[in-house]
């Protein structure tokens, strides 16, 4: 007898074909779920093969294949929304004449610079309390803020910190979305005037900042050696973005792990004022 994925006891839904239809359904939705949140995943072998590997997956999304779904990343979403090409883009007036543009829509500016008092720079929320009456919230110097609503834009990482305490707390699938989200690492390092760059992801991230910055640098230039003689200079000076310790961040990328179903993905989308009310 040849089975199907699709083929379930009939038991299991006795009392009406139609419950019989619902929970074939149901399976057939889970297990589509199921294999789509699963990696086909080839080891690479040769040295081009672990080369390409790394700047397809690892380079991109900051963890390795084995522990990333196809759901975010089969196609990826940075090409499907803004096209195959990577161009470089140089502007003279910076990153922050876009922010400034932007902000004009409704916040007071003068001459490139934000002079509405609405708006509140270097202040440190520590704890964010949902009433029926609004929010509250709290910085780390005592100051108190309240509102109607409140958007949260904080990192993963924050958020699995507890850096912000919620008050009430989140319920528990709220929180179990949350932690069984995958917080991603990719550190870049900057070492001497002649600036180049060396990216590192996942584990190895980890372990690199948790190193002084001069054996991180003097790794780089025995790698460099290996591969171009033993003419290659000394670096003059090494800057790495510790990411994951900082208290702002706590990590680069969110990934969508194989773990991952989308029902968790929504639910991570919803408001808190939503989530107190389901």
């Amino acid at each position: 007898m040849r089975l199907s994925p699709w083929s379930i006891p009939s038991c299991a839904c006795k009392k009406s074909s139609r419950k019989l239809r619902i929970c074939r359904k149901a399976f057939k939705a889970a297990y589509r779920e199921k294999l789509n949140a699963l990696v086909i995943f080839k080891p690479p072998n040769t040295p081009v093969e672990i080369v390409l590997d790394y700047y397809d997956n690892d380079y991109e999304i900051a963890e390795p294949p084995r522990v990333t779904s196809l759901k975010n990343t089969q196609p990826l979403p940075t090409i499907t929304n803004f096209g195959e090409s990577f161009q470089f883009v140089h502007e003279s007036r910076r990153f922050k004449s876009i922010v400034h543009h932007l902000a004009k829509a409704y916040l007071a500016s003068d001459n490139e610079t934000i002079t509405d008092p609405r708006l509140k720079l270097n202040k440190v929320v520590c704890e964010v309390e949902y009433t029926k009456k609004g929010v509250k919230v709290t910085t780390e110097n005592g100051e108190v803020y309240t509102s109607d609503y409140v958007i949260v834009s904080v990192s993963l990482g924050v958020l699995q910190s507890k850096l912000i305490d919620f008050v009430p707390d989140f319920p528990f699938w709220k929180l179990k979305a949350i932690y069984t989200s995958n917080i991603a690492n990719l550190d870049n390092e900057f070492p001497g005037k002649n600036i180049l760059m060396v990216t590192v992801a996942d584990e190895e991230t980890r372990r690199i900042e948790q190193q002084e910055d001069s054996e991180t640098l003097h790794e780089i230039i025995v790698v460099l050696r290996n591969m171009f003689g033993s003419k290659v200079p000394e670096a003059e000076s090494i800057y790495l973005p510790r990411w994951l310790a900082d208290p702002f961040f706590k990590d680069t990328f969110s990934n969508w792990s194989i773990r991952v179903e989308s029902n968790i993905f929504k639910q991570l989308q919803v408001s808190h004022y939503r989530s107190r009310n389901l």
